[in-house]
C-alpha cells in the first residue's frame, strides 16, 4: 500500500533518450539492489531504488533551463500541498 501523500501516475509514454541518457541508465541501474522506478520527464532521467539498506536516487538532467526546472518543481509541490489539504480537511 502506498503512502497517501505520494501520487503515482501510471501512463504509457514514449520519450526518446539520447546516447548520454542511455549510458547513464546502463551505468547506474546496477548500483541499486532493487530499482523501484525509472522516471523520465522533460527535466530529468531519474532512477529510484534501494541500495545498501537505504533508499536513494540518481539523476541526469535533460535541461539547463532553470525556469523549466523551477516550474516542474513548484508544480510537484502544489500537488503535494493539495494532497495534504485533503488529508487535513
Amino acid at each position: 500500500m502506498s503512502h497517501p501523500l505520494w501520487y503515482t501516475i501510471r501512463m504509457k509514454m514514449k520519450m526518446k533518450l539520447n546516447k548520454e541518457e542511455q549510458e547513464f541508465i546502463a551505468e547506474n541501474i546496477t548500483r541499486f539492489v532493487v530499482v523501484t522506478e525509472i522516471e523520465i520527464n522533460d527535466i530529468e532521467v531519474r532512477i529510484h531504488g534501494e541500495h545498501f539498506g537505504g533508499v536513494g536516487s540518481a539523476a541526469i538532467y535533460r535541461t539547463n533551463d532553470m525556469a523549466k526546472v523551477w516550474k516542474h518543481t513548484t508544480d510537484k509541490i502544489k500537488k503535494i500541498e493539495k494532497n495534504l489539504e485533503k488529508l487535513e480537511g
